[in-house]
């Protein structure tokens, strides 16, 4: 992960699958960080080969990802070229709560796993992110979605939404191949054109929290 400390000096840490900031001195070669921690449902140790991310069937990439992050928390940049994005909990000592605008977009991820301490989603986060096919949110999450988060993400098909606070303008636009969605109940605010030129789409449940 590369960071832009506040003296400016940019710095090159690791972070586990889980997003444990670790020792570069702790990484196996073979894969995995010894010691490191791990969900209660997994076993501490080396990464386990058919590690899955929630959501999907695929094998996640293990690897170490990197990251830009600012001073508040926010995911600014990525730039490793895993396509299977866990977004870490901590990067170099600053707690993430966000991601950033434009900070996926056009790149060729094909899913991405956003844990509950992502308060945030920025305009343009996954924009123009065509191999996107899986995005997954922990139940307890609780989210902003910005103006054209996940546009053009024609490969998405089906999306279950944690409780969105609002979810932006055309934030799914031109998700050609969507056909379900799902808002949880608490959800409160859905902006203007948002599932626009979405040709596939079948079926939205919207709880009668929406209220905008």
């Amino acid at each position: 992960v590369t960071v832009m400390g506040t003296n400016g000096v940019t710095q090159l840490i690791y972070v586990d699958q889980f997003g444990n900031v670790v020792n570069p001195s702790n990484i196996n070669p073979n894969g995995g960080v010894p010691g490191a921690s791990t969900p209660n449902n997994q076993p501490t140790g080396e990464v386990m080969d058919d590690a899955k991310l929630p959501g999907t069937t695929e094998e996640a990439t293990v690897g170490f990802s990197e990251f830009e992050v600012n001073s508040n928390g926010v995911l600014t940049k990525y730039n490793g070229s895993d396509t299977f994005i866990m977004i870490p909990k901590n990067v170099n000592g600053v707690n993430v709560t966000g991601i950033g605008e434009s900070c996926f977009a056009n790149s060729n991820i094909k899913s991405v796993h956003i844990p509950a301490h992502v308060t945030y989603i920025g305009a343009k986060a996954f924009q123009g992110c065509t191999y996107l096919n899986n995005v997954s949110f922990d139940g307890s999450s609780t989210v902003t979605i910005g103006d054209l988060a996940f546009q053009d993400c024609i490969s998405l098909s089906k999306i279950y939404l944690p409780i969105v606070k609002r979810i932006g303008n055309s934030a799914f636009g031109r998700c050609t191949s969507l056909t379900t969605v799902i808002f949880a109940e608490g959800s409160e605010a859905i902006g203007d054109y948002c599932f626009t030129d979405c040709k596939a789409l079948a079926t939205v449940q919207i709880p009668a929290t929406v209220t905008n």
